[in-house]
């Protein structure tokens, strides 16, 4: 279900309808009329099975929650009095309207915003034969006739109750009907910015004390079914723009700066807007089902606008097979899902067979994504769309019979796998197809080159993983377990799995030793899922990084291999041994926060410098106050329960979306929370981007804004992105490959302050590799005086760091987390500019692992 905050044509229709419904009856009862002469009264025996199930309450406040409180202190519950709910036909609108006209009731009058709701769904329903003819529909007089029944019937209220209409309107009745006369038919519910920044729209309310609910009539003719399926395409094609203008905004940046926009982010908006977007067509099936169920109705549609008389159906559909219909009609179709919808049930129909369902490039056609697509006839995109559904279907549906583990499931493959359930393709799976073909219209060749940087980037994230598992092949640690190394090995597995393309893998099982098979499996390239979906790739992306970013912060806190060497760092710049700029540590200082590093602040000061590095391990404060010998040994009472210190990430917004996009689980529940964590987080982006403050969009939209106003789904989509945005540094950023560069660093450290360390604390200080980051707090307390040291101890540690900075190790992750981010496999001049003044990285990324080679060997 759609989150009740966000806005859709149809539910604004239906709370209007409802909510006429609910002041005539509630009204007519209060002038005398008899309950028992609505409509679908609910029976005794359905009020009395309604009085003993216990009613859905908000949470209690007041006195009711005191009230509560002391009843389930005695162990009892009250009784909850049950809500009458009544459903109102269409047809005893009027009679309740006259009701109410003959009541004798003193100075009755009727609210302005009851005609303000009635002129807005008289406006919509009248609309519709219009909107057909519009298409060149020829008039159907039943459809029509029973159109204009319901509006007639709306109009005829209108007349019955105007004599009780108010002189004047308020203030803010006016505002809204001008809201409402400034727009046309649907239009009315178009969530503008205007309609969503306006105050709720009014609508009558049941008179007086009325606790029933009253609804209208929810069975629905095929009219009704028609008009909703008009609204629904109405909101879907608003969400179906806002990708296109997404992912239009990913391959044409503005300038330079638009390079960062991720194709990880922008898959998972896109598959957020698929999920809305489902969510508005699972709350309409109820009224398609009686008809056949939303495709039905859609050629429903299709047939109202373009059949010719006595035509059946199964004729219309041929007709529209041919060529000259596709021409004709591919954007009427396009706009109402009929075309892909009909290709879906085509490809449905063709059973799931073993080799039968290998299909080789070209079986469906070949695909040039460098034509221009804007100079093709309608059947030639039509013959285009279809190589790029047959291709992408087919590979979901082996993927779903054979690759059960596989890491994504985007909306196509989640509705592939419902028809491999059902065998039934359900609407949302239409919806799926036809804004994968929008992508591929508007992005064209880009497809083929991001799933290059896609494969590039996961080995690049790989490479880290596996140093770090050769090299803690000989390294043991206390606080690194071997289920953290399976751990460890498990995520460069399953990288190495996808590389190898497991939907490929799966076929040429399946062709065995058949040759034929075989053949076909070879005259497929890798990846055809991938290059078929850009959807399914950038999600790939999102997950694999989040996985590892997961293990690697994980990893980098188990040995202190980043946050420990930050201490040496602010130590021998601040006290003047070093003007190193570290790029990557200062780059992680603006991610994670100061306080993170460092326990109560950085510290100036030799005395500070050790006491929060202690701080960090997990001294107590209490060691510090208390008066002792500095000299004196650490024992574990001296050790807070708090314990270490380790880095947490700082991504809420991720947080929100792990279960879905990284633990690859059912879709989201958008509560009223998450949505203002989103708003409030994007609130947050765009403040850092502008000094005069929040753009004009999140004005109204800061926390606690979810609670309190409408918002439409591709305005908190557009949300969702800046706020992810946000994220997309932290989560790309290669602390394994930090870890490597820091650990190399560390050993540099040990040898260049061995003899020293041993002079002044014994052979011991250190006995196993796993304490590299430990050596840190001996240099330190040396600084501080400790054992007869002095800050002068510094100075080789500023040596080291400004080793690092000659040989460009300082800026290596950084460099790397823009390979791993944006659109490109690349780092930008932009970016470049954003690192280090004085150093300047060499393009080729060999080059950068030898800097790391000779650092670690000088």
């Amino acid at each position: 279900m759609l989150p009740p905050a966000l806005v859709s044509v149809y539910r604004e229709y239906k709370k209007d309808t409802n909510s006429i419904a609910s002041w005539l009856a509630s009204t007519a009862k209060e002038c005398g009329y008899p309950p028992d002469l609505l409509s679908n009264t609910p029976c005794p025996q359905q009020q009395q099975q309604q009085q003993q199930e216990p009613a859905k309450t908000g949470r209690l406040k007041g006195k009711a929650r005191a009230a509560a409180k002391k009843n389930k202190a005695k162990g009892t519950t009250p009784e909850t009095p049950s809500v009458p709910r009544y459903i109102i036909s269409i047809k005893d609108f009027i009679s309740l309207a006259e009701h109410i006209s003959a009541s004798k009731i003193p100075a009755l009058s009727v609210p302005e915003v009851f005609f303000n709701t009635l002129h807005r769904v008289i406006a919509v329903r009248s609309s519709f034969s219009e909107k057909l003819s519009r298409h060149g529909a020829e008039p159907d007089i039943e459809s029509d006739a029973r159109h204009s029944y319901f509006v007639g019937i709306l109009e005829k209220v209108g007349e019955v109750l105007k004599p009780f209409k108010p002189p004047t309107a308020s203030s803010s009745s006016d505002a809204v009907d001008a809201l409402t006369n400034q727009f046309d038919a649907l239009e009315v519910y178009e969530p503008s910015q205007d309609f969503l920044d306006a105050p709720d729209i009014p609508r009558p309310e049941a008179a007086g004390q009325d606790a029933a609910i009253y609804e209208a009539d929810p069975s629905p003719t095929l009219e009704d079914a028609l008009v909703a399926f008009a609204m629904m395409c109405r909101d879907l094609t608003e969400i179906r723009q806002f990708i296109s203008s997404l992912w239009s905004y990913l391959v044409s940046p503005d300038d330079e700066e638009d390079d960062g926009v991720d194709p990880a982010v922008v898959a998972v908006v896109t598959n957020t807007a698929i999920e809305f977007a489902a969510n508005i067509i699972e709350d309409m099936l109820p009224i398609f089902k009686e008809h056949g169920g939303a495709f039905s109705i859609c050629q429903r549609y299709m047939v109202n606008i373009l059949s010719r008389p006595d035509e059946s159906l199964e004729e219309f559909g041929k007709r529209m097979s041919e060529s000259s219909s596709q021409d004709e009609h591919y954007d009427l179709s396009d706009s109402c899902y009929y075309f892909v919808g009909s290709l879906l049930h085509t490809l449905a129909a063709v059973p799931w067979q073993g080799s039968a369902g290998l299909y080789p490039e070209g079986h469906f056609g070949v695909y040039d994504p460098e034509s221009h697509r804007e100079s093709k006839t309608g059947q030639q995109k039509y013959a285009e769309d279809t190589i790029i559904i047959g291709e992408l279907y087919m590979e979901a549906l082996a993927l779903v019979h054979h690759v059960p583990d596989y890491p994504i499931t985007d909306e196509f493959i989640r509705g592939v796998k419902e028809f491999k359930e059902t065998n039934e393709i359900p609407f949302s799976l239409i919806f799926a197809a036809q804004v994968n073909l929008d992508i591929h219209h508007v992005v064209r060749g880009y497809v083929e080159t991001s799933v290059e940087t896609l494969i590039k980037r996961l080995s690049i994230m790989n490479a880290p993983l596996q140093s770090t598992i050769g090299q803690n092949k000989n390294l043991k640690s206390p606080h690194w377990s071997s289920s953290d190394e399976d751990w460890l090995q498990g995520t460069s597995e399953r990288i190495e799995w996808f590389l190898e393309d497991p939907i490929y893998e799966v076929k040429k099982l399946i062709a065995g030793s058949d040759p034929k098979a075989l053949e076909l499996v070879e005259a497929t390239k890798k990846h055809r899922l991938l290059r078929r979906s850009p959807i399914v790739a950038g999600l790939a992306l999102y997950h694999h990084r989040t996985e590892v970013h997961e293990l690697a912060v994980a990893l980098t806190n188990a040995w202190g291999s980043i946050i420990l060497p930050a201490h040496l760092y602010n130590a021998a710049t601040d006290a003047g041994y070093s003007e190193c700029f570290w790029t990557d540590m200062e780059r992680l200082f603006a991610l994670h926060g100061e306080e993170q590093f460092f326990v109560g602040g950085q510290p100036d000061n030799t005395a500070d410098y050790v006491t929060r590095f202690m701080l960090q391990i997990g001294v107590s404060a209490s060691v510090f106050t208390n008066r002792r010998r500095r000299s004196k040994k650490l024992d574990i009472d001296d050790f807070s329960r708090r314990g270490t210190r380790f880095l947490k990430p700082r991504t809420p917004i991720h947080d929100s979306l792990r279960d879905r996009y990284q633990k690859n689980m059912s879709r989201m529940n958008w509560s009223p929370e998450s949505i203002e964590k989103i708003l409030s987080r994007a609130q947050m982006q765009q403040e850092s981007k502008a000094s005069r403050g929040a753009s004009s969009r999140l004005k109204n939209k800061g926390p606690g804004a979810a609670k309190a106003v409408r918002i439409s789904p591709t305005e908190l989509l557009g949300h969702l992105g800046d706020a992810m945005q946000s994220e997309v540094q932290e989560l790309a950023f290669p602390y394994l490959y930090m870890h490597i560069t820091n650990w190399a660093f560390l050993k540099g450290m040990h040898r260049g302050y061995d003899p020293v360390l041993r002079t002044f604390f014994g052979s011991t200080y250190m006995q196993h590799e796993w304490q590299l980051p430990l050596i840190i707090g001996h240099i330190l307390a040396l600084a501080d005086g400790v054992e007869g040291g002095d800050e002068a101890v510094l100075e080789m540690a500023g040596v080291m760091l400004d080793k690092m900075e000659q040989v460009k190790a300082v800026s290596l992750s950084t460099s790397q987390m823009y390979r791993l981010s944006g659109r490109e496999n690349e780092v930008s001049q932009k970016q470049l500019a954003s690192m280090s003044p004085d150093w300047m990285p060499d393009e080729d990324e060999d080059e950068d692992e030898e800097d790391v080679s000779e650092f670690d060997e000088d």
